[in-house]
C-alpha cells in the first residue's frame, strides 16, 4: 500500500505490484520465466543499517543468523532473477551493513549467472550520511 500511495504521489502510473512469497510453491505457479521488466527485491535482512532507530537488532544478530538470513536471501534473489525478462532489470536491496548481505551476495550471484550484469551500487553509511544504513544493486539481465 505505501508503494503504490508514493506511485500516485509522484504521479508515476503504468505499473503492475506484485506482493508475494517467492519461497513458496504457489509462486513458481504464478510466475512466468522473464515475466516482468522491473523487479524491486528488498529482501529480509539483519537489519544492521537500522541499528540507531531499532537498538534492539544488536541484540538479536548473530552469525548463525547472519548465515540463516544469507540463505533465505540467496533464495529468494535466485527466484527473482528467474522472472527478470532479457533487458529487464533487478534491484536488489537490504537495510544491512554487512558486506556479505550486500556487495558478497551481488558478486556470487553474478559469478553464476553471467546472464546478468552490474549496473549500478549504491549505499549509505549512517555515521556519514546521518541517515539509515541502505544497499541497493541494480542488476541487468543481457538479452
Amino acid at each position: 500500500r505505501l508503494l503504490q500511495a508514493s506511485f500516485v504521489r509522484c504521479g508515476i502510473s503504468g505499473i503492475a505490484l506484485l506482493q508475494l512469497d517467492l519461497t513458496s510453491p504457489r509462486a513458481a505457479e504464478l510466475l512466468q520465466k522473464g515475466s516482468f521488466d522491473r523487479v524491486l527485491l528488498d529482501v529480509p535482512c539483519t537489519n544492521t543499517g537500522v541499528i540507531r532507530k531499532h537498538p534492539d537488532v544488536k541484540w538479536s544478530w548473530s552469525e548463525s543468523r547472519l548465515r540463516r538470513t544469507m540463505l533465505l536471501q540467496e533464495r529468494l534473489l535466485e527466484a527473482a532473477a528467474r522472472t527478470v525478462a532479457p533487458g529487464g532489470r533487478l534491484v536488489y536491496s537490504t537495510c544491512s551493513l554487512e558486506a556479505e548481505e550486500n556487495e558478497k551476495m551481488v558478486e556470487r550471484f553474478l559469478a553464476a549467472h553471467p546472464d546478468f550484469a552490474l549496473e549500478k551500487i549504491a549505499s549509505t553509511f549512517p555515521p556519514e550520511t546521518q541517515t539509515d544504513g541502505v544497499f541497493a544493486a541494480a542488476i541487468k539481465r543481457r538479452k
